[in-house]
């Protein structure tokens, strides 16, 4: 593991009109019901509170939603991966979400009439695995391309669910490319499940996005369910954009009774495609460094999730490695298992704490009363060398 950056290139961002921006999304109960159909595989991840950050950010609660055990993956990824393969898989052999089951996908990839279906996507490494996770459920095969830069054990972790893992020179985009020509020269029998969007490929990155609702429909339960107020700030990471773009559905949905919360995008001082984009008002692509977050290490939003972000986003921030690092091991020592992606929210709200005067919070209504929930994408287990 390389040491991480510790100089201070923090950038910021704030439209107070994005917080009162609204939408209309689609109602999650259809997906809701189906990741709750996935037993085993599936229940609801840990919203853990925080006492002793609370005291540390001077507001009156903190909860973490801990998505280092979702589904028996390390990360949030196989919500929305899941709900994209059995959607596209659904809408392939004409049958009802509402009432079909996996045992009724598997019964069908069996006989599809193209022969052997597979699943193919590029990843850094969280949705290359829940994509396979999710063959693996239904005995297809998966094939998964991965950037150079991946580590091995990245590459292993996808491999053991019986994925064909190939590695490509150059870049996490460099990948989608090759990823791309894999799927032509397959022909029919193979399936496409990126979770960025393209012209000409925008149903199933659509898909991939509402599947990430869950993680927030779970937030609302789990706080009324702690005689909690609702979320005063919700801090999520961003990469691609994705996961930015569910919250952004869900908090500004035009169908939601609660007060609108802040939503803080946050992402590395070196990969800030969605920050320079807010602060430009158009979708840039940017070149990136190398940083302790891979995951967030994208030179452009997807183009599908960009018009909901402009508008729905009021605060971003930027976080340099070593405050993460920090983050990770202080989660790490509360007992909550948070990589590099997931700790950069911790790392974010202190950075804004830090700030003096009247510029604390840098002018966000937060304050004594407030409810800050952190979501925090994967679990430690790459970075600190444990587990899974």
């Amino acid at each position: 593991m390389s040491s991480p950056h510790t100089e201070d290139k923090t950038l910021w961002y704030y439209n107070p009109e994005a917080r009162f921006w609204t939408t209309t999304a689609q109602a999650s109960d259809t997906i809701f019901k189906f990741h709750q159909s996935l037993v085993p595989e599936h229940s609801s991840t840990k919203l853990t509170e925080l006492p002793s950050v609370a005291a540390e950010l001077q507001v009156s609660r903190v909860f973490i939603k801990d998505e280092s055990t979702r589904m028996g993956l390390p990360a949030f990824k196989v919500l929305g991966a899941s709900w994209g393969v059995f959607h596209t898989l659904c809408q392939r052999w004409g049958l009802d979400m509402n009432t079909t089951t996996i045992d009724v996908l598997r019964k069908h990839a069996a006989e599809d009439k193209a022969g052997p279906i597979e699943l193919i996507a590029a990843t850094a490494g969280n949705h290359g695995r829940a994509v396979a996770r999710m063959a693996n459920i239904l005995n297809i095969h998966s094939r998964i391309y991965v950037p150079e830069a991946t580590t091995q054990r990245s590459c292993d972790y996808i491999a053991s669910e019986g994925a064909e893992v190939i590695v490509v020179p150059g870049s996490y985009e460099a990948a989608v490319e090759v990823a791309k020509v894999a799927v032509q020269k397959a022909g029919s029998k193979a399936i496409h499940i990126q979770d960025v969007a393209w012209d000409g490929y925008e149903s199933i990155p659509m898909h991939i996005v509402d599947g990430y609702s869950t993680l927030f429909r779970e937030i609302d339960e789990q706080l009324a369910q702690a005689n909690s107020p609702s979320a005063s700030l919700v801090a999520i990471p961003v990469g691609c954009g994705v996961l930015g773009h569910a919250g952004v559905r869900h908090y500004r949905s035009s169908e939601r009774n609660d007060p609108p919360p802040h939503i803080l995008t946050v992402e590395p001082d070196n990969a800030a495609c969605l920050l320079h984009s807010l602060k430009s008002n158009t979708l840039l692509s940017i070149d990136t460094g190398r940083n302790i977050m891979p995951g967030m290490t994208g030179g452009q939003v997807s183009f599908l999730s960009w018009p909901d972000l402009q508008h729905g986003v009021d605060a971003a921030i930027t976080v340099n490695d070593a405050n993460v690092d920090k983050a990770v091991h202080d989660l790490a020592a509360l007992g909550v298992s948070s990589g590099p992606c997931g700790a950069s929210t911790l790392a974010a709200l202190r950075t804004l704490r830090s700030s003096a005067g009247p510029m604390k919070y840098q002018g966000l209504d937060i304050g004594k009363d407030s409810v800050i929930v952190l979501v925090s994408t994967e679990g430690n287990f790459t970075y600190l060398g444990e587990g899974k």
